[in-house]
């Protein structure tokens, strides 16, 4: 799969999986609804979340790592943040319902959610 380019430069990889909560799991899994990889800047990953901070810069495995999976977010939604953070214009608006989903990414990142008003 050949990655969406938030960065051209982009130093590193994050598998987003999303998961269908509309089907029953099956043996105890969830159903993928989709996945999308993207290319990404490690520095403007660390710099915008303390989480990402962590995560890449600390003794955790992900900080020797060139990709990371994030499972169970909307693929949609991480790529509006990460096309915010990068300082690019976001490929679509955010309807108003999907605006709990960004504050709950928001919140799980520590991303700085009046980012989005801009």
């Amino acid at each position: 799969m050949s990655p969406t380019v938030i960065a051209e430069d982009g130093d590193f990889l994050v598998e987003v999986i999303e998961w269908d909560h509309d089907q029953p799991w099956i043996n105890k899994e969830p159903i993928i609804r989709g996945t999308e990889l993207f290319k990404v800047s490690r520095k403007v990953l660390m710099d915008s979340s303390q989480i990402f901070a962590s995560m890449l810069g600390g003794e955790w495995k992900e900080a020797h790592q060139t990709t990371v999976t994030l499972k169970d977010w909307t693929t949609a939604y991480i790529k509006i943040w990460f096309q915010v953070l990068h300082h690019l214009t976001p490929s679509f608006d955010v309807p108003i319902h999907a605006m709990w989903h960004m504050a709950k990414i928001a919140d799980c990142y520590r991303f700085d959610i009046l980012k989005l008003k801009d």
